[in-house]
């Protein structure tokens, strides 16, 4: 809860799906956090937390283990991507998979980023969510680089007069 509370300020838009009318009103079924100043505010978190993430790592000692190699790794493949957009996709989770309601989130985030201004969105997936990475690709993100384990997808939000 603290993660996701450093988002919603200062630049980052949360949207929360509540249930249709044919289902429990009221329902929140699903959020997604974007918006600006995302990564800055992961190593706040980061930094500000550093106590309480030692402490799960310890607890998760397999996770935080690959975890470690795979940020190791990162930082040792030099990368010549360009820097990542202006605009990022935090996560988008849903309480019921399969309906819709994150390609509907999805509509909403890179409508409310192109209505602020920006001229393209992106985010980062595991290179193993290969289920992420097909969805995001049928919504035109193609992939920019790839950091660690990780691959950097990237949207063009506005046409591109360069021609």
């Amino acid at each position: 809860m603290r993660y996701y509370e450093l988002f919603l300020d200062g630049g980052s838009e949360a949207l929360v799906f509540e249930a249709s009318a044919d289902e429990r009103r009221g329902e929140i079924v699903g959020f997604a956090v974007f918006g600006t100043g995302i990564a800055e505010k992961i190593a706040k978190f980061k930094k500000e937390n550093w106590g309480a993430i030692s402490r799960a790592a310890a607890q998760h000692p397999m996770q935080a283990s690959s975890k470690l190699i795979r940020r190791l790794m990162a930082r040792s493949t030099k990368s010549n991507a360009p820097p990542p957009a202006d605009h990022l996709l935090l996560s988008i989770a849903v309480c019921r998979p399969r309906r819709g309601i994150g390609g509907h989130l999805l509509d909403a985030a890179l409508s409310q980023s192109r209505e602020a201004g920006a001229d393209r969105m992106g985010l980062y997936v595991n290179v193993d969510n290969i289920g992420a990475i097909n969805r995001y690709g049928s919504r035109g993100f193609a992939v920019r680089a790839l950091h660690g384990s990780q691959f950097y997808m990237e949207k063009q939000l506005v046409a591109n007069n360069e021609d």
